[in-house]
């Protein structure tokens, strides 16, 4: 398999994670207008020195969910929709596993 294609399929796999929303797959929450968005703190962390500074561990301790109040839901998760996939827009299907479909 080239570097590429891994690469691909990696990128793809976080992906369908986040549609899922399992909560045991992921290690941060957002609370955003009453419903739940389950990510991975180190592919944030990665892409926003914000993120990497509001996920560390001196600003919140561990299984804390993180209230956002500044945003809706639908354009959050658009906006972490687009961190894991590179495209924005409805493209999440059905809920899977636990927590809320995105």
């Amino acid at each position: 398999m080239d570097a590429q294609k891994n690469l691909y399929e990696n990128q793809m796999e976080y992906f369908e994670n986040l549609k899922a929303q399992n909560p045991e797959n992921f290690d941060v929450a957002f609370e955003i207008d009453g419903k739940k968005l389950y990510a991975h703190k180190s592919r944030l962390s990665k892409i926003s020195t914000t993120f990497e500074s509001m996920l560390s561990d001196r600003w919140m301790s561990k299984d804390e969910t993180i209230k956002i109040k500044t945003n809706k839901f639908d354009n959050f998760k658009e906006f972490i929709t687009f961190i894991y996939s590179g495209e924005s827009g409805p493209q999440i299907g059905p809920k899977r596993g636990g927590g809320h479909p995105i």
